[in-house]
């Protein structure tokens, strides 16, 4: 007979955990979500197991059954989903496979805490009784581990192919195992006086191409780029290349960009030509006098990395060119080359350069790349060529060689393997199910609950591959009674074999990470009792420990986020006050939901959230930077003049009918919201306002609007501003890159005035100087006011 949760009958049905109503409906909610998760791919779990078609957005479609990939893809809500989803990347960076046993190990050991809580067992019991269990289930499956020599390739293959086995190409193990084995080899370091060697993945570069099928994949011990030289009529192939790697441009300098350059005649425009042509050639011969014959060249976001001149004359001496090498990439380059980047031309030698076997352009019908091999002083790293038909088989390709070169990886990180097919599941199961029988308390419920969970394992396995699962464990306990610790599920016999015989070998480290990580995350779902605890700190500080639900003054309504958007389309100054009362909910519940849709208030103004692009990031920083340098160079902060445009909004006093019997006296009103607006061009600079115009109610601003505004700006600047005397105190003109700002009138009007105009980065609204000092002061000082016309907001 199976012992009591505690004592005799009394004493344990009263101790007996009874949980309120509300953080049990919680606990069950959490889950319920996270079990979701569980199903949706434990159909994938392995070799026999179902692929998932997952479609984003744009219309790119998955095609696959890793586990971390179809997690990654879909959307999921619920936070405790979520911790599901967390649960397989964790996975995916710690072990690299393993994905979708662990998601599915969780689901089991939730829904064996579903039935445990149902008894009245305590969650934290349940939380310690699990942690007890893991323990075993780890002894166990080191227990049953074999240790491994690292330069036995054989075994290495077996791991390798038993992780491609339950991939979409299993058909291709044969070619995969052995590429993912000798890529690890190549790069990975043994740990001097001890167990197992370092291995980076980042060492392991795989590119993918299309074209070809899987089997065309290839191992290249060097250096492959995906895209084509960029010469004309140079050179595609070269035996003893000397190669070097630069991150300076070969091409014409730009000026810096707060200056012009005008060319006002012919003869002018020769003399810039030839400069240019004199500029490339210096470097050309620099790079012809140290030697070199292959020439790698840094992407540029300034300008072009490498002009048409250069081009032509890097072809007549013979050097293969291959630009836009990615700044991410520049790492793995040098690695693999043994050479360092030279950023100027004065350290462009031959001591700086590095020498290779062959360099050449491969052919292929689906395009063009380069392949470098024989660097003579290269480091520990390897590219992988993967092919394939079409972008989703390739695609499948190279994740599922990244589990496999994973695999390995964990391998020559802890050195032993053990059998797969659920093996060390099912050996772990019959070990908890022996100690549940001696356990005390409520422990033995949770060792034989962990139990049942880890058998989910075999049984999925069996399922998947058309087997009955009841059948295949009961077949399976009885094999690990006898002593099989081996036995495991034999999905292409269909029956209960030992796996060590059949080579189906999967690392220790990817089973002990998952049945660690699991147990961990059931743990901390289980602990969960109540979703919106974050102000119960702040009670207690006020001296409140009622823990009881307090009566509320009523349920806050809900709304539909395009509700919001209608009323933000009527008006975009409402107040979250104003909001909040239109539709009835509290102000932060409006907050919320305006973050949700990405919208923030700029001068009173709703508007959505720009996301810059990295090269726009880029461009802002580099314009910081250079405008800084030159400020410490010699100041020109008081020579700014910023000009901007800003809407003034004023109130029509419009009377609106009323309804009444006839003899009453009126009571019409006047409308509400009834405005008017005027379009306000100011110009100003750090001792205050030059000069200003108020446009016609709805006017707004054209280029030659604009032009007109800055001819008489000009007039007022000769009267009014005292710099314009001065000779080497030029106006310097700040305004951001809207449409009339940088129309074609506007800019041939400031060319003839040779006015400087600072530049401004692009998609930069958001750092326009006038919000932050100008307007948000006009603001204040009017904020007591309100105008009821035109004339007089123009006073």
């Amino acid at each position: 007979m199976a012992p009591k949760a505690g004592g005799d009958s009394a004493k344990a049905k009263s101790s007996v955990y009874k949980d309120k109503s509300k953080p049990t409906d919680i606990r069950l909610s959490n889950i319920n979500a996270a079990k979701a998760v569980s199903d949706a791919i434990r159909t994938s779990l392995g070799p026999r197991g179902m692929d998932k078609m997952i479609q984003s957005a744009n219309g790119e479609v998955t095609i696959t059954n890793d586990g971390a990939t179809i997690l990654k893809q879909i959307n999921v809500i619920h936070p405790a989903a979520k911790m599901l989803v967390e649960l397989s990347r964790a996975q995916d960076i710690e072990a690299g496979d393993g994905t979708t046993s662990v998601v599915v190990i969780a689901g089991a050991l939730l829904d064996a805490s579903e039935k445990l809580l149902q008894k009245g067992i305590h969650p934290t019991v349940i939380s310690d009784g699990f942690q007890k269990a893991l323990q075993i289930a780890l002894q166990t499956v080191e227990g049953m581990s074999t240790p491994v020599d690292l330069n036995n390739e054989d075994v290495l293959l077996k791991a390798a192919a038993t992780s491609l086995n339950s991939k979409v190409v299993s058909q291709h193990s044969t070619l995969l195992a052995p590429i993912a084995v000798q890529a690890i080899r190549a790069v990975m370091e043994p740990i001097p006086g001890g167990v197992g060697a370092r291995v980076d993945l980042r060492d392991v570069k795989v590119i993918e191409r299309i074209g070809g099928t899987v089997e065309d994949t290839e191992l290249v011990h060097g250096l492959v780029v995906s895209h084509r030289a960029a010469n004309v009529n140079g050179p595609h192939r070269i035996e003893k290349a000397k190669i070097g790697l630069i991150q300076f441009c070969i091409s014409p300098p730009k000026t810096d960009m707060d200056h012009n350059v005008i060319v006002s005649d012919y003869a002018a425009m020769d003399r810039v030509l030839k400069e240019e042509r004199q500029y490339i050639l210096n470097i050309v011969k620099q790079i012809k006098k140290a030697g070199c014959n292959v020439l790698f060249i840094q992407k540029s976001i300034l300008r072009d990395a490498l002009s048409d001149l250069a081009i032509h004359f890097l072809d007549k001496i013979k050097v293969m060119i291959v630009k836009d090498i990615e700044r991410e990439d520049i790492e793995f380059v040098c690695k693999t080359l043994g050479c360092r980047p030279i950023a100027s031309l004065d350290h462009f030698t031959a001591e700086n350069l590095v020498t290779a076997e062959l360099a050449e352009e491969v052919i292929e019908p689906s395009g063009k790349y380069i392949k470098i091999t024989g660097c003579s002083g290269g480091g520990r790293t390897v590219s992988v060529v993967v092919r394939g038909t079409s972008g989703a088989v390739v695609a499948e390709a190279a994740r599922s060689l990244h589990d496999a070169l994973c695999a390995v990886r964990c391998v020559a990180r802890r050195p032993a393997l053990i059998a797969g097919g659920g093996a060390p599941e099912a050996a772990a199961a019959a070990a908890l199910a022996r100690a549940a029988i001696a356990a005390p308390g409520a422990d033995h419920y949770c060792f034989r609950a962990y139990a049942d969970a880890l058998e989910v394992v075999p049984s999925t396995l069996a399922e998947n591959a058309g087997l009955n699962p009841i059948e295949t464990v009961t077949e399976l306990r009885a094999a690990h009674a006898a002593g099989g610790s081996g036995a495991g599920v034999n999905v292409r016999r269909g029956r209960v074999t030992d796996m060590r015989q059949e080579h189906v070998l999967q690392p220790l480290h990817v089973t002990a990470s998952a049945l660690a990580f699991a147990t961990e995350t059931v743990r901390a779902i289980l602990k969960i009792d109540d979703i919106t605890c974050k102000d119960w700190f702040q009670h207690f500080i006020n001296n409140d420990l009622e823990l009881e639900d307090k009566e509320h003054s009523g349920v806050l309504k809900k709304f539909e986020d395009e509700k919001l958007e209608e009323l933000l389309n009527q008006n975009r100054c409402p107040t979250l006050k104003e909001l909040g009362k239109t539709l009835q909910v509290a102000e932060s519940t409006v907050s919320k939901r305006l973050r949700v849709l990405g919208m923030i208030q700029k001068q009173g103004h709703w508007v959505t959230v720009y996301e810059l692009q990295l090269r726009n990031v880029e461009r802002r920083f580099l314009t910081f930077e250079l405008l800084l340098q030159r400020q410490n160079r010699k100041g020109f902060l008081h020579r700014i003049m910023t000009g901007d445009e800003k809407w003034i909004h004023y109130d029509i006093l419009k009377c609106r009918k009323s309804w009444g019997k006839p003899g009453h006296a009126s009571t019409s009103s006047a409308k509400p919201n009834i405005h008017g607006s005027k379009l306000l061009c100011i110009w100003w600079d750090q001792q205050g306002v030059i000069y200003y115009e108020l446009l016609k109610p709805n006017e707004t601003i054209m280029g030659d609007c604009y032009r007109l505004q800055l001819m008489r700006l000009s007039r007022s600047l000769k009267d009014n501003w005292p710099l314009c005397k001065q000779r080497h105190s030029k106006v310097i003109l700040l305004h951001d890159n809207a449409q009339p700002h940088v129309a074609k009138p506007v800019k041939t009007y400031l060319e003839m005035l040779q006015c400087e105009v600072l530049l401004h980065p692009p998609y930069s609204p958001d750092i326009a100087p006038s919000d932050f000092h100008l307007f948000r002061s006009i603001a204040h000082g009017l904020a007591d006011q309100c105008f009821h016309s035109y004339e007089e907001a123009k006073k």
